[in-house]
């Protein structure tokens, strides 16, 4: 076989497109790096204004706290009220009466200790409303960082390949000033390997030259937004600009943080272990990092982290790292008001295929899995009526809302447990991981790794607390807002208190006769309207005011007649409520509603039904219109709206009716969650202390009756 011998010019340019495409692709990435560059100049200039400001107004007593040594009441009497005053004063020639040489010299060297050890801590929030200017350029450089990383590393791969391969080709092919007689003198298998690399360097230049066209045009597109643009875009995905930066400030939880409690072995496995998210849509926080590695590495846990910090992100990261290493059959049970989010969630956030196993066309869909792999979703309801024992593997299950499943003789329980004992991985999820009883916490774990319950069970009648928390430390996994998103903004929680109108009281005195506690509760709402209910007024009140500032509010009662009430008064400013009679679609579509809308600026909605599961950062008011039994009922609806990604001040309403049984309520949820937050809030309880024993809710009814009969002086009927 005679080689044609290919022309000098055809060759020349072959090699020159090649070297054309590699200098694209490092232009690219050069790109790349100075916006990273800008970006970090960026998070320089606003950590040295946010420490300058934060040292500079420290107040003079905390600072001397800080520092013993130093006298706070020579500075006092100097007129000293904060550090930027005493730097000044101790800089000058004039200096501090009452301050010697030696005493100038240690406060010095204080201001400087200080001052370093407020960078450690350096954290960062963004005001939507005050709109800093170093703030707008951060933000501004942060937004583009993710999409130009992604063109960067297709770039990178493109330069490596050439590098690597492409490189040597062209040295062989390269045209001496001789071309003719070269070609003519070469042997048929120089022309032939001659022949092959050429051939290699076209197949570069043609499976690469659109591709670095296409990059170049995908960076041209990128958005540049406004001062305004910029703020809009940090309201609606802050939680995306936060994960970007959490790497420059101190806006996660250290590994060696009390809440983990973990031992160096285990620690050394997480982090010894690479999260493959190839199929994952989002960026991590580095709780949600760890959280996903915990999983992983221990198989079968329980996260209880507190609501709001993302655990739906955490299982889909564990599925996205299953399936890049070929597992992919994961199931996902969670209460039917919910099941339409997860679907979301998963669409949204991951390259996964859900499967809605949920309503008429469940077994269809629970067949089409089975067989195309992916994530089935479905109820604790559902989950009992589909034929899951034959099932060969299961990859992954996730149980969300985890404490529905806290009563070992109930049949959805039953089955979780089935489940739980047949999975490769389990995930159980809570955010409130007991309510009443601490042992329904233990029974949980007990299902996951029952070789630490057997542990407890068979130690001594007491267990202390640091102890206990290292025992269940392998298993049960809960981090909190205030370990974490130091970038929330603030939340203000007022108590609203108002007397009955004139109707009302007699309701209430009759109701407190009769011993009817759902009426006692809800009595302050049966004056109908505004003239004749003060709750109503208020809570009408308050919603007109959110309205005048663009604000958006959540209104939360037990009751449908309460809803009712709020609704008519309301008209069109609300949408329909959310209650236990709303499909998981039709709240889906409520949400989507209320999140565009402007006039819409009120969702009403039964505690039961729409305080577990919806993320809906886009109210800043939530309104409590009666104290609940419960006071996971209530943190599970503020956290509603107050979780990672809320960008505005969030102010909590709690409707309370003086002289009645509202008061009485509101001390004996301080009670119940003072026993949630000694046991269970920082991932250690035990079940052997006066404290941790039941808190009957009967009970309790009971008690509030009795001691309204004796106030208001009314014999029961």
């Amino acid at each position: 076989m005679t080689l044609i011998k290919p022309k000098k010019a055809d060759v020349s340019r072959a090699i020159a497109k090649a070297k054309g495409i590699y200098a694209e692709a490092n232009d690219l990435q050069m790109h790349f790096s100075r916006k990273q560059n800008d970006l970090k100049k960026c998070i320089s200039n606003v950590k040295e204004e946010t420490i300058r400001e934060a040292f500079e107004n420290t107040t003079i007593e905390n600072f001397a706290n800080a520092y013993p040594g130093i006298k706070l009441s020579t500075l006092q009497r100097n007129g000293i009220t904060n550090v930027r005053q005493l730097q000044k004063r101790i800089s000058t020639a004039r200096g501090i009466d009452g301050i010697g040489e030696r005493t100038e010299s240690v406060i010095h060297h204080s201001l400087s200790n200080y001052k370093n050890e407020l960078a450690k801590s350096l954290s960062i929030r963004f005001d939507v409303e005050r709109k800093d200017p170093s703030h707008t350029k951060l933000l501004q450089s942060v937004y583009p960082i993710d999409k130009e990383k992604g063109i960067s590393e297709e770039a990178f791969s493109i330069s490596q390949y050439f590098n690597g391969y492409i490189d040597d080709k062209i040295r062989v092919v390269n045209p001496k000033w001789s071309w003719p007689l070269e070609w003519l003198f070469k042997s048929a298998d120089k022309k032939a390997v001659f022949a092959i690399n050429l051939e290699l360097i076209q197949s570069f230049n043609q499976k690469y030259e659109e591709q670095t066209k296409q990059l170049r045009k995908e960076l041209s597109e990128i958005q540049s937004f406004s001062e305004e643009e910029i703020w809009d875009d940090f309201k609606n995905n802050a939680a995306r600009y936060y994960a970007v930066l959490e790497p420059y400030f101190s806006i996660g939880l250290e590994k060696n943080h009390p809440a983990y409690s973990l031992s160096a072995e285990i620690i050394e496995k997480i982090e010894n272990t690479e999260l493959m998210l190839s199929k994952l849509k989002v960026k991590l926080r580095g709780w949600q990092d760890f959280g996903a590695k915990y999983a992983i590495v221990q198989k079968k846990v329980l996260i209880g982290d507190e609501m709001g910090l993302g655990k739906t992100i955490e299982a889909i990261a564990v599925m996205a790292h299953l399936a890049h290493g070929g597992q992919n059959t994961f199931i996902v049970v969670c209460p039917a008001s919910i099941v339409i989010n997860w679907v979301r969630e998963i669409e949204k956030h991951s390259e996964l295929k859900p499967f809605l196993v949920h309503g008429p066309s469940r077994e269809r869909a629970f067949d089409q899995w089975q067989v195309e792999g992916g994530v089935a979703i479905t109820t604790y309801e559902t989950i009992q009526r589909l034929k899951h024992e034959n099932l060969d593997t299961i990859d992954l299950l996730v149980v969300d809302e985890a404490h529905y499943v806290k009563n070992p003789d109930a049949k959805r329980s039953q089955t979780i447990y089935s489940l739980t004992e047949r999975s490769n991985n389990v995930l159980y999820l809570t955010g409130t991981p007991l309510e009443n009883r601490l042992a329904e916490m233990v029974n949980l774990v007990g299902k996951l790794q029952p070789d630490i319950t057997k542990e407890m069970e068979n130690s001594v009648q007491y267990i202390g607390s640091n102890t206990f928390k290292e025992k269940i430390a392998p298993v049960y996994l809960r981090r909190n807002k205030e370990d974490v998103l130091t970038e929330l903004p603030e939340l203000t929680q007022v108590e609203e208190w108002l007397s009955f109108g004139q109707e009302e009281g007699q309701i209430y005195r009759e109701a407190v006769r009769n011993g009817e506690f759902m009426l006692m509760r809800r009595a302050g709402w049966q004056g109908i309207t505004k003239k004749k209910s003060p709750k109503l007024n208020r809570l009408i009140e308050i919603c007109d005011e959110a309205a005048a500032n663009g604000k958006k509010v959540i209104v939360f009662s037990f009751f449908k007649s309460v809803i009712n009430t709020i609704c008519s008064e309301l008209g069109d400013k609300t949408l329909t409520p959310i209650t236990g009679a709303v499909s998981s679609a039709q709240r889906q579509e409520i949400l989507d509603i209320f999140k565009s809308s402007e006039q819409k600026h009120v969702l009403v909605s039964q505690i039961q039904a729409g305080g577990v599961g919806l993320n809906i950062q886009s109210a800043s008011i939530v309104i409590f219109c009666e104290p609940q039994i419960k006071p996971t009922l209530e943190t599970q609806a503020i956290a509603r709206a107050y979780r990672m990604g809320q960008t505005q001040k969030v102010f909590v309403y709690r409707l309370l009716t003086e002289n009645s049984i509202d008061e009485r309520m509101m001390e004996m949820l301080d009670t119940k969650q003072q026993v949630f937050d000694d046991y269970a809030k920082d991932s250690y309880i035990t079940d052997h202390t006066a404290a941790a024993k039941d808190i009957s809710e009967k009970s309790m009814v009971k008690k509030i009756v009795d001691m309204e009969r004796e106030r208001l002086q009314v014999d029961a009927v």
